[in-house]
């Protein structure tokens, strides 16, 4: 039973079909269809399953909680791996910005205590203005993402090139 301070969580009127946390004191913000945003990884099997099979949720829980990290910014992710996936927004999407006062063990703890937070509608990601821009879509909201990068994009890994050298040079031996 809720109460009228807790209001049932109601699905979100844009994209998700399941409530996200609408944190009180963060700004709201939406990113319009057709925004660009990155993902990288570090093995083509990686990329090629995100392509192939979509989207899974991570398992491991993250600096924003659990979901799908993407950046504004693709040179600002080169440390996550080189293979780069392009999505674009497939609908107009809401959120939320993380202020900037808050240092990195504050965010932390609050996903780890998120349960406690007032559920409302309207926040299909949250955003973290760093030097990652990196903005956390909610497992819900993966259907509005669609990736523009295809296989036959993605870059020879470097360790393949280099053993398909060796297997030149050893057998010309």
């Amino acid at each position: 039973m809720y109460t009228t301070k807790q209001q049932k969580p109601q699905q979100s009127r844009v994209f998700s079909n399941v409530s996200q946390r609408k944190i009180k004191g963060w700004n709201d913000e939406k990113l319009n269809k057709g925004t660009k945003l990155y993902h990288a990884t570090k093995t083509i099997d990686n990329a090629k399953s995100i392509i192939e099979d979509g989207i899974k949720l991570i398992s491991r829980t993250s600096q924003l909680g659990r979901g799908f990290y993407l950046s504004s910014d693709a040179n600002a992710i080169d440390d996550y791996g080189q293979f780069l996936l392009e999505f674009e927004l497939q609908k107009e999407a809401h959120g939320q910005t993380v202020p900037q006062n808050l240092s990195d063990e504050d965010v932390w703890n609050y996903f780890e205590h998120a349960s406690q937070t007032e559920i409302e509608e309207n926040n299909d990601y949250i955003h973290r203005n760093d030097r990652l821009k990196q903005y956390k879509f909610h497992v819900d909201s993966f259907k509005i993402l669609k990736c523009n990068t295809t296989i036959d994009q993605l870059p020879i890994p470097q360790f393949s090139l280099m053993t398909f050298l060796d297997s030149i040079r050893n057998f010309k031996k």
